[in-house]
């Protein structure tokens, strides 16, 4: 049973003196449209939040290891040098990051 099935059902339920009952029938193909909009808006804003709040925790991890690495004695030099670069790279691929964040919100105006 969809939701605006259910809303017309209890409506229907409703005594003839409510006067919100013949206006919960016919609205309620529109009543159950936005709140499907509604869900789906926020269900999306928890998964860009779940996915960004992973992609900080990795980075993170990331050059922590990458830092670990670097006080290793054992770690050649030359790896080291590529350690040094891809921390940079990564660095730079967060300010990217954030600079199209701002611009997007900046768009949005």
């Amino acid at each position: 049973m969809g939701g605006g099935t259910l809303l017309v059902l209890l409506a229907k339920n409703l005594p003839d003196s409510y006067a919100v009952k013949s206006w919960l029938v016919i609205a309620a193909p529109s009543i159950t449209i936005a709140f499907a909009f509604i869900w789906r808006y926020i269900e999306w804003k928890f998964e860009n939040y779940s996915k960004n709040k992973q992609i900080r925790k990795a980075t993170i991890a990331l050059i922590k290891e990458i830092d670990i690495l670097l006080q290793d004695p054992t770690v050649p030099e030359h790896e080291k040098e590529k350690l040094i670069d891809k921390k940079q790279q990564i660095k730079l691929a967060k300010v990217e990051d954030l600079s199209k964040q701002l611009e997007s919100i900046r768009s949005t105006k």
